[in-house]
């Protein structure tokens, strides 16, 4: 079963929509089981140029 949610509501997608949003912007989103229990996520994007709109809401 890829999408599974223990809650009452919801469809179990948030994984998959944050992995979708994650690639659109050139990254990825890799999971792994962690040695002493959990998982582990990561979440890598590319660096990029800080252009005029980006500086002004960093600013």
């Amino acid at each position: 079963e890829p999408f599974v949610s223990t809650k009452d509501t919801g469809v179990g997608l948030g994984l998959a929509v944050s992995r979708r949003i994650v690639q659109s912007h050139g990254g990825s989103l890799t999971a792994a089981n962690s040695p002493g229990g959990g998982a582990v996520f990561r979440i890598a994007l590319p660096r990029g140029a800080i252009g005029p709109a980006t500086q002004k809401a960093v600013s």
